[in-house]
């Protein structure tokens, strides 16, 4: 499976030039394009592509959900750029424009929901025995009512192996305690 920390490696170590290849023209990019924004010639794309492991990259990312193309194209971009910084590559005017180029890579990332800043997140902790059952059951449900049903069956199954675990917990909890006195 592919990820923005893996992205296209299930069949071979690729290149940085080549995940990014492989990401760009899994997302529907001309190879001609593909092959220019990763740093080759624009004929080079269908040489690539007639790379067989390079092919089957290409097919397995495609196959993926839209999401997983995204940050495998997001990861090989940052990755690029990183190396490109890291070996000297970059030239004075991709150098000016590098901060430019981070910022709208990013911003992709944080509006296609790839990449979640800190401070976007807010954690509140709630004290859930102030919540009857009832009322609690009733949010939970309208909730899971928008959702797939295999996902709903999904989440149901582990909050019943949490609250399984817990109720577990509790009995050996007491009987130790029971043990003790």
């Amino acid at each position: 499976m592919t990820s923005i920390e893996q992205p296209v490696e299930s069949i071979t170590n690729l290149s940085d030039q080549d995940k990014l290849f492989v990401a760009l023209v899994a997302g529907g990019v001309p190879y001609t394009v593909a092959a220019v924004k990763s740093g080759w010639e624009k004929t080079y794309g269908w040489q690539r592509m007639q790379v067989p492991f390079i092919r089957q990259a290409v097919m397995e990312l495609a196959a993926q959900d839209p999401d997983e193309r995204l940050r495998a194209e997001l990861g090989a971009e940052l990755t690029m750029v990183r190396r490109r910084l890291a070996e000297g590559d970059a030239d004075p005017l991709e150098l000016s424009n590098l901060d430019l180029r981070l910022k709208a890579i990013m911003t992709h990332a944080k509006y296609a929901g790839v990449y979640v800043d800190k401070k976007q997140v807010d954690r509140r902790v709630i004290d859930l025995s102030l919540v009857s059952a009832a009322a609690l059951n009733q949010h939970l449900g309208a909730a899971l009512d928008v959702l797939e049903p295999g996902e709903r069956r999904a989440i149901e199954e582990r909050v019943r192996a949490v609250a399984n675990s817990r109720s577990k917990s509790r009995k050996s909890a007491s009987k130790m305690s029971k043990d003790v006195q």
